[in-house]
């Protein structure tokens, strides 16, 4: 399934994260993250198609990459981005489930018509209209209740790159500058905390890699010394994304009363209170 024609821009987060970018520079990020959009999510690495892509000559391109790739991701020679990569898995998740739901509902409405349509061969008149107000007298007493979740995203998916899990953590060693193998051997004992990562769902675009993209952006952030530490965030990046809306209680249905009838009982309550009232007045104005 394809990226719809239109792409959605945050624009507060946007100008947060690019406030240092020159003009050529937004240019070329935001020409880049078109394509990547265009493209499914993904832009081959290579300098020559980014540079195309972003309308930049090979000079102009070898001068701003070193401000615009900090934005991606690298990984197998493909350039993909998270936001942008939560966008499409959002989008797709909703387009899958509207076109899904669409289908039952159509479905169930042609089973409903031909269900009325015989039910309404088969019964006489007088049994039917018996039928109708029973129901109509039903549903007026009746509570309704709608607890309306949203349904996860599909994690089921598996976008983990090919590779074990030392190739893995030589992409993750990448995002981050404190993590150094040769310093810290407990990242080499704990190298199967990324296999795990994988056993337990998470995905490796919109769970694992933010997680580490956050930390290595901090300023001054400790060095990290075995694979657990970032076990935290990775599961709450899954939590916050596949949590469900909280439950709407919809009100009891308001009763429905014969107009002709309430308007008789109201006439009729309105000329008990002037019957008691009018005497008093006379009393007041005569005497």
């Amino acid at each position: 399934m394809s990226a719809p024609p239109y792409m959605k821009l945050y624009v507060a987060d946007y100008l947060g994260d690019t406030h240092h970018l020159g003009a050529l520079e937004h240019g070329a990020y935001l020409l880049l993250l078109m394509g990547m959009w265009r493209a499914g999510g993904s832009l081959p690495a290579a300098d020559a198609n980014l540079s195309r892509l972003a309308r930049c000559t090979p000079a102009e391109w070898d001068a701003i990459k070193g401000v615009i790739l900090p934005f991606f991701t690298r990984s197998r020679g493909k350039l993909t981005h998270g936001r942008l990569a939560a966008e499409i898995a959002k989008y797709e998740s909703t387009s899958g489930k509207r076109s899904e739901a669409g289908k039952q509902g159509a479905s169930k409405k042609s089973n409903k018509n031909n269900a009325q349509s015989q039910a309404i061969a088969s019964e006489d008149e007088g049994n039917c209209r018996h039928n109708q107000n029973q129901n109509q007298n039903q549903n007026q007493i009746e509570v309704v209740a709608v607890v309306e979740a949203r349904a996860p995203l599909d994690v089921s998916v598996d976008d983990w790159p090919k590779g074990d899990a030392s190739a893995l953590a030589g992409d993750l060693k990448a995002l981050d500058r404190n993590i150094d193998p040769d310093r810290k051997q407990g990242l080499i004992l704990t190298v199967g905390e990324i296999s795990r990562w994988r056993s337990l769902g998470y995905s490796w675009f919109l769970d694992v890699i933010p997680a580490v993209q956050a930390h290595g952006a901090r300023a001054g952030p400790d060095p990290v010394s075995t694979w657990k530490f970032f076990t935290p965030a990775i599961e709450r990046n899954h939590a916050n994304r596949t949590r469900p809306i909280d439950p709407v209680q919809q009100s009891r249905p308001h009763e429905r009363h014969d107009a002709s009838s309430a308007k008789f009982a109201a006439k009729q309550r309105n000329l008990a209170v002037a019957a008691t009232v009018e005497p008093a007045r006379r009393e007041r104005f005569i005497g």
